[in-house]
């Protein structure tokens, strides 16, 4: 599991991550952007997703294990140019568990956590749902 953060801004309505890990590339769910290192490692998210949007949902975390995520199609990509992998995903958020899910949940999906409070939940190795930990930046 890598080291950082991820933080989201209400006055820019994105998510961040800290310190910012190094990245090559990037895949898109709607305008999040999952962020790829050179060898196609996932290193953290960034963009805009804003609060506005989500919806108040009861959230159960996913059972998860901490390790690593290689995008396999990651050479098939444009250099330094972003790919959009899903449109249109839902956001929900839980107040009581500081967490959203964007997109699905289901108990066969394997979850894994790369980064504290950043989870991929993965069917069949395609991308089902990202996990977020809110924690609030300035």
């Amino acid at each position: 599991m890598l080291s950082g953060n991820i933080f989201y801004y209400p006055d820019d309505y994105a998510f961040g991550t800290n310190p910012y890990p190094p990245f090559w590339n990037s895949v898109l769910v709607d305008n999040l952007e999952i962020m790829l290192d050179i060898e196609g490692r996932i290193t953290g998210v960034w963009g805009y997703c804003p609060q506005t949007c989500w919806k108040k949902n009861k959230l159960y975390l996913p059972f998860f294990v901490n390790g690593g995520i290689i995008c396999d199609k990651f050479h098939e990509y444009d250099t330094h140019i972003p790919t959009r992998i899903a449109k249109n995903w839902n956001v929900f958020y839980d107040q009581d568990i500081n967490w959203i899910r964007i997109g699905t949940e289901n108990a066969k999906f394997d979850n894994i956590q790369v980064l504290s409070g950043l989870i991929f939940s993965l069917y069949k190795n395609n991308l089902k749902s990202v996990w977020i930990k809110l924690q609030f930046g300035e």
